[in-house]
């Protein structure tokens, strides 16, 4: 077993905590890219990721939705009715969007935080406002760390505030 050592960071989702030291461990020493390959591949993947986030700041998600894979293995954290592991972009939509939406009284207003990105990892922070139909303002923040295979979103985290998501669907 090969041992590397590596400094993640999670500062890149928001939480301001640098770089923290992570002991990473492999059966395969994994390939070593050029490191011009590297930054093609990080600034790609951020371009892709960036204009097809666009459009939904403008209320259409289709852009983005169209580069993530359809059998996306997608993880929304914590204990809510709608987190855990989804392997596929139509149950997510199904299973987690789906609910979600019949809480709220209209569209969600969505807004760009910022973008990071390293090697085949894209780290996306952005926002979004509403309103639920009982009143409570859903006012939320995401951090969706993702993997990208040949310009597509092929697993996604979402970290999310789970309070504020779980408050939602206790108002039923």
């Amino acid at each position: 077993m090969q041992h590397y050592n590596r400094a993640a960071t999670p500062g890149s989702c928001g939480h301001g905590l640098g770089s923290i030291p992570v002991t990473v461990y492999s059966e395969i020493a994994p390939s070593k890219p050029r490191e011009d390959d590297t930054v093609t591949t990080q600034d790609d993947n951020k371009a892709v990721v960036r204009e097809a986030f666009r459009p939904w700041e403008q209320g259409n998600s289709g852009p983005f939705f169209d580069i993530i894979a359809d059998d996306v293995k997608w993880t929304v954290i914590g204990t809510t009715p709608v987190s855990g592991v989804y392997r596929s972009k139509q149950a997510l939509i199904d299973k987690a969007f789906a609910p979600l939406l019949v809480h709220l009284d209209g569209h969600l207003t969505t807004t760009f935080v910022d973008l990071a990105a390293e090697g085949d990892k894209v780290f996306l922070r952005f926002e979004s406002k509403g309103v639920t139909r009982k009143g409570l303002h859903y006012d939320q923040v995401y951090c969706f760390a993702m993997v990208m295979r040949d310009a597509r979103i092929v697993e996604i985290v979402a970290y999310i505030d789970t309070d504020l998501l779980a408050k939602v669907f206790s108002e039923s």
